[in-house]
C-alpha cells in the first residue's frame, strides 16, 4: 500500500508541474471541464498548483443540454466555491449553427457533436492549448526516477503573487525540487543574483511541510523579499554548481537543417531562456566505427561535442553529477522548432 501511495504522490507532482509549465508557456491556456471524474482531478490538482493565486486560465465546460439536473447543479456549486473564470459552450448553439440532424435510435448521444461546440469556444476565446483527459493519459506513461541522493537544486517554475488584501503580503516561489532536499531553515543561495537568505516556510499540496525532497512539488518562502523571477536557481548555500557563460557539451542534433557555427539560438535550460552561439564542434562521433572524428558540419542525428557560449552567466552540473539540471534543449528563434539536446560535459 505504501508503494501504492509514494507512486501516486509522484504523479501529482508532476501533473502540478505539467499545470504550471502549461500556463508559463501558452499565451492563453484552457482547462476542459466536463463534470466527470476525470475532470474533476484536473481543477483539484489545479488548485494544489496556484493557490491561493487564481488560475492563469479559464475553465471550458460544453454544455450538451443532455445532462443530469444533479450534474449541472455541482458543476454550478463548483463555480461559487472555486471562484474561477468559467467559460460555458453550448451544443444546441452548435447544432442550430451548423444546422446538424441529431442521431437517431432509442439510445441517441450527442458526443460526436460536442467537437464542434470546443472547436467554436477555442476560436472565440482564441485558446492556443487546451488541458483534458489526454493529459492524465499522458501522465501514466510517465517513470519518475529520484535524485534526493545528489546536491539540493530547484528552479523556480512560477512566482505566486495572489492579487487582493487578503493575501497582500504572500509571496511563494513554485517548483519542482529536481534533487536532493531542503528544509524549514535552511540557508540557500539564489542565482543569479547571488543573494543569501533563509527558509521560513514549505507549502505542499496547500500544507506546510518540514523538508521538501527531491520529486516534491513545493512553493518556498524566503526571510527576506528578494526580487525572484521565473528560472532563478535556489541552492544551499553548500552544494553551489558551476557557474560559466561558456559550455562544453553533447548535443543530439534533431534539425534537418544543419547547425549553424556563429548562428543565435534560443537555450532552454528548464525554465531559464536565454540566447547561445555555437562557438565550435569539437568532435563528432561516428556510429559507424565508433569514434570520434574531426567534424565541422553537424546534421539530422548527428552526435557530437560542441562548445557554446551564453550571453548571460549559467549554472548547471554537468549531466553524469546531476542530470536534473545537467541538460538543456536548442530551440531555432525563426522556426521555434526543437533543433538540438543537450547534455552538458
Amino acid at each position: 500500500m505504501a508503494n501504492t501511495i509514494d507512486y501516486l504522490e509522484e504523479l501529482k507532482n508532476e501533473a502540478i508541474y505539467i499545470l504550471r509549465e502549461t500556463a508559463a508557456q501558452f499565451e492563453k491556456p484552457a482547462l476542459l471541464y466536463s463534470g466527470g471524474k476525470d475532470s474533476n482531478v484536473l481543477v483539484h490538482l489545479a488548485l494544489k498548483a496556484f493557490r491561493p493565486e487564481k488560475f492563469p486560465f479559464p475553465l471550458v465546460h460544453i454544455d450538451i443540454g443532455h445532462n443530469l439536473t444533479e450534474a449541472i447543479a455541482i458543476r454550478d456549486y463548483l463555480v461559487i466555491q472555486i471562484g474561477e473564470k468559467w467559460i460555458i459552450a453550448s451544443e444546441e448553439d452548435s447544432i442550430k449553427k451548423y444546422d446538424f440532424k441529431e442521431a437517431a435510435g432509442r439510445f441517441p448521444s450527442r458526443n460526436a457533436l460536442q467537437t464542434y461546440a470546443l472547436l467554436d469556444a477555442i476560436e472565440e476565446n482564441q485558446f492556443d492549448g487546451s488541458i483534458g483527459k489526454a493529459f492524465l493519459e499522458t501522465l501514466e506513461t510517465i517513470e519518475v526516477v529520484s535524485t534526493i541522493d545528489l546536491e539540493s537544486r530547484f528552479q523556480v517554475q512560477w512566482v505566486i503573487r495572489p492579487k487582493g488584501h487578503e493575501n497582500y503580503d504572500y509571496r511563494g516561489f513554485a517548483g519542482l525540487v529536481l534533487s536532493g532536499s531542503y528544509s524549514i531553515g535552511d540557508t540557500v543561495n539564489v542565482l543569479p543574483a547571488q543573494l543569501e537568505t533563509t527558509i521560513v516556510k514549505i507549502e505542499k499540496n496547500l500544507e506546510i511541510i518540514d523538508t521538501a525532497k527531491a520529486g516534491d512539488n513545493v512553493v518556498l518562502h524566503f526571510e527576506h523579499n528578494i526580487d525572484i523571477s521565473r528560472g532563478d536557481t535556489v541552492v544551499l548555500s553548500n552544494h553551489l554548481p558551476r557557474e560559466s557563460n561558456q559550455i562544453d557539451t553533447w548535443v543530439s542534433w534533431l534539425d534537418n537543417a544543419p547547425l549553424q557555427l556563429g548562428k543565435t539560438y534560443l537555450f532552454q535550460h528548464r525554465f531559464k531562456k536565454v540566447r547561445v552561439k555555437v562557438q565550435s564542434v569539437n568532435q563528432k562521433w561516428n556510429i559507424n566505427d565508433w569514434k570520434f572524428v574531426p567534424s565541422e558540419e553537424i546534421k539530422l542525428n548527428d552526435i557530437a561535442q560542441i562548445t557554446v557560449k551564453v550571453n548571460q552567466p549559467l549554472y548547471f552540473d554537468a549531466f553524469d553529477k546531476n542530470s536534473k539540471s545537467g541538460k538543456a534543449i536548442l530551440v531555432d528563434e525563426t522556426s521555434f522548432n526543437t533543433v538540438g539536446a543537450l547534455m552538458f560535459l
